[in-house]
């Protein structure tokens, strides 16, 4: 369920936009995963982005992004860079540049999620070709899908350009620790690898590091963040 406030705004919209809207309700909680994918089967066009409700893309994204993939067709995933702010988005707190050539994204990739989820566009029939995204417990939908999009020939691109503003300060961060946190990443980082899509010493390094980092305190994970998106 979601808020009396929130309800009112999509049904605002749904006013404005009538029939180019169309609202897809689950009757239960699926998961993330599980839901994009839900989302995916009822989208009527081969271009899908995706963004989180909470922030805001620039003016010519949409813009920049199609008349990237009209002109690359063999493009099956475009992402950009981003910006990230405190929650009333005056501050700014990181921003996360990612490679922009299919053959660093591959390098890439065997460290960490090599395109940013709030930025992307794709095309829907090459997401649904390779089993659209998995599954899994967590977040970290994201990388499998870019993982398993490489390993099945599929090219990757990033725009060099900050599209999207995000929202997330304090609370950001402090989501992103604990022990519960420890226990999905390091059991998707070892179902990587028994699939192929992640190396024995990479998913050993990475197991390293994310432990690390979910253990410090949210200050310290906050200037940890600052220093690996910079790297």
């Amino acid at each position: 369920p979601i808020s009396a406030e929130l309800q009112a705004i999509i049904g605002k919209w749904k006013v404005c936009l009538g029939e180019l809207l169309d609202l897809v309700v689950s009757k239960e909680n699926i998961g993330l995963a599980r839901a994009l994918n839900l989302g995916l089967e009822h989208c009527r066009y081969n271009y899908v982005a995706r963004m989180d409700s909470d922030d805001v893309s620039e003016p010519d994204r949409f813009e920049q992004q199609i008349s990237f993939l009209q002109e690359h067709s063999e493009i099956s995933l475009l992402g950009a860079w981003y910006r990230q702010y405190d929650e009333d988005l005056s501050q700014e707190v990181i921003d996360r540049k990612v490679p922009e050539w299919h053959e660093d994204i591959v390098s890439y990739a065997q460290s960490r999620t090599p395109f940013n989820h709030v930025t992307a566009m794709f095309n829907r029939q090459d997401i649904l070709a390779i089993g659209a995204y998995p599954t899994i417990e967590g977040r970290m939908e994201d990388w499998w899908l870019a993982l398993k999009l490489i390993k099945n020939g599929y090219k990757l691109h990033n725009l060099p350009s900050y599209l999207v503003k995000v929202r997330g300060g304090q609370s950001f961060f402090e989501r992103r620790g604990g022990l519960a946190y420890i226990r999905f990443e390091l059991k998707n980082l070892w179902a990587m690898r028994k699939q192929g899509l992640l190396s024995t010493k990479n998913c050993l390094i990475n197991s390293f590091i994310r432990l690390a980092s979910r253990l410090v305190p949210a200050r310290l994970r906050a200037k940890l963040y600052k220093l690996i998106r910079t790297t």
